[in-house]
């Protein structure tokens, strides 16, 4: 596909927005999960900025994996988030977010 070889080779959004007829979200959700399977396996290792960061490869995590699944599994046991909040150091909505909205590829892996 022309725009993963482009993207992969180094094209600004923009210019393949244009390029293409499109809008720049358009361009921006190609290389997501959902179209880099038509990459190559070397187009996918140059477009790795466009993949999404799970866990604690993500640049915002301030929890670790083991941490998440310590926070899942208490969860589901009932203790309240405002106690897990104080005892991990973060909100207690961030503590909501776990196994939900974030850290979500842990949950079968925890149950």
């Amino acid at each position: 596909m022309d725009v993963i070889r482009k993207k992969a080779g180094g094209a600004t959004t923009r210019e393949l927005a244009r390029e293409f007829g499109v809008s720049k979200t358009a361009i921006a959700a190609v290389g997501r999960a959902n179209w880099l399977h038509l990459a190559t396996p070397g187009q996918r290792q140059r477009m790795d900025r466009y993949v999404r960061r799970r866990g604690a490869d993500h640049g915002n995590a301030k929890i670790t994996e083991e941490q998440a699944k310590e926070i899942i599994r208490r969860k589901a046991n009932g203790e309240p988030k405002a106690r897990l909040a104080r005892l991990f150091g973060i909100s207690a909505q961030q503590v909501s977010r776990v196994g939900t909205v974030s850290w979500t590829h842990l949950v079968t892996a925890t149950r």
